[in-house]
């Protein structure tokens, strides 16, 4: 049996409309499986960094919790920056440990040249390390990876220790 040409294409449509809206319904409960998932992400569930926008309010929270502020310097050009971003700073692991030892602040390096500038910023990424009373703990410069990060981040841990003594 052959098909009118107009009743072909009416059905390659409505085949077409049909796997769209199967592909949305199969995405919602893919989203929906608590199957850890979100780490490949297929939902929005990942724990990600709380990250502070504004200085100030960074240096009365590290006061108030006693945490050093860990200020990473990026920019929307910057290719490492957003690398760092996606994989390393993204790690759940990661994330614990920033979130439960220090004030996290992202500040744009091309709207905060100033601060860049005051903290000796150079080169993109760069990750500085300020006590509550705003010594320099540490400076990371670079990509990194998540193991290494955290080794420089203990490191800089025990600067703060050491400037307590």
């Amino acid at each position: 049996m052959v098909t009118p040409r107009h009743m072909q294409n009416k059905t390659l449509r409505l085949t077409s409309l049909a796997a769209f809206v199967v592909m949305c319904f199969v995405g919602a409960a893919v989203a929906e499986l608590p199957l850890g998932l979100g780490r490949l992400g297929f939902s929005g569930n990942h724990k990600q960094i709380t990250w502070q926008n504004d200085l100030k309010t960074a240096y009365s929270l590290s006061n108030q919790q006693k945490k050093p502020m860990l200020i990473t310097f990026g920019a929307s050009w910057c290719t490492y920056c957003k690398k760092l971003e996606k994989t390393t700073l993204s790690e759940e692991d990661m994330v614990r440990y920033i979130e439960a030892n220090f004030i996290p602040v992202h500040l744009d390096f091309d709207k905060n040249r100033e601060v860049a500038k005051v903290l000796e910023v150079e080169t993109l990424p760069t990750i500085i390390v300020l006590s509550p009373e705003a010594d320099l703990l540490g400076k990371i410069v670079g990509f990194k990876k998540a193991d290494s990060l955290k080794d420089e981040l203990e490191k800089s841990a025990q600067n703060k220790a050491f400037a307590q003594r």
